[in-house]
């Protein structure tokens, strides 16, 4: 986590195994809840996939979040592959992040144009 009073990121690192398990993702979710407790309602809560899940447990894992839940959900997928991005953003209704892993133009110019993200962190 990286707290402040009115904003939390989370993701699924902390050295924990992660297999991918229904209760792998229900622990995912626990995270965001745990978060949205602290900061309350009016606070940002984002989550930093760090590129390291499947986009099938991506859609589950957004599948059981409300839409104030998350400001944004970050690399959600592996950096570059649009038709990934596009299979994500078509399933997911939290706002989508990415950008930070992009050293180029051309590759932000790609993003862009493809209009899967709402968020770009260059």
């Amino acid at each position: 986590m990286y707290p402040s009073p009115k904003a939390i990121k989370v993701g699924p690192g902390g050295g924990q195994a992660f297999a991918g398990t229904p209760a792998d993702v229900e622990g995912l979710v626990e995270r965001v809840r745990q978060a949205r407790a602290k900061v309350g309602p009016d606070g940002a809560v984002m989550f930093d996939a760090h590129s390291c899940l499947p986009p099938p447990l991506v859609k589950q894992f957004a599948s059981y979040l409300k839409s104030d839940d998350l400001l944004f959900l970050e690399e959600a997928w592996v950096p570059g592959n649009i038709d990934v991005m596009r299979k994500v953003r078509a399933s997911v209704s939290v706002p989508l992040a990415t950008g930070e892993r992009d050293r180029t133009i051309w590759e932000v110019r790609e993003i862009l144009e493809a209009q899967v993200i709402d968020i770009l962190q260059p």
